[in-house]
């Protein structure tokens, strides 16, 4: 293989180069200053773009924007928050008052059996009035 010495200034130190190692750099190099030829032509184009002239502007509406959303996504962290512990509220006093009212109910029943039974013998007397009338 044929070696080449070459200068590197940064450095000032001489390299062996390959003439492949080269010729592959000078094809990536030859495709890249191409590519950059076609954006270079491309730039007029994208300039008079309407777009492209509002840019600016719309990047001013874009920044407030995240702003907002910023700031409402703070909002929205503090209102589940108090929504959570709302909930969590409403959920101990329902179980609370859910004993309640099942005792409630319960006290109910019992008063009204216990009615019932004095008021039994009294409603098979009107009763029996009733029908002999």
């Amino acid at each position: 293989m044929v070696h080449q010495l070459r200068n590197t200034k940064a450095c000032g130190v001489y390299e062996a180069v390959d003439p492949l190692s080269l010729s592959t750099e000078e094809e990536c190099l030859r495709s890249q200053a191409t590519l950059l030829e076609q954006v270079h032509n491309l730039q007029p184009h994208q300039r008079s773009d309407p777009d492209y002239c509002s840019l600016p502007e719309l990047t001013k509406k874009v920044q407030r924007l995240s702003q907002v959303h910023i700031k409402q996504q703070d909002q929205n962290e503090d209102l589940s928050a108090e929504v959570k512990t709302l909930f969590e509220d409403y959920n101990r006093l329902r179980l609370d008052y859910c004993a309640e009212i099942f005792l409630l109910s319960k006290q109910f029943s019992q008063w009204d059996e216990a009615l019932r039974e004095l008021e039994g013998p009294k409603r098979g007397q009107q009763m029996d009035t009733d029908a002999n009338a």
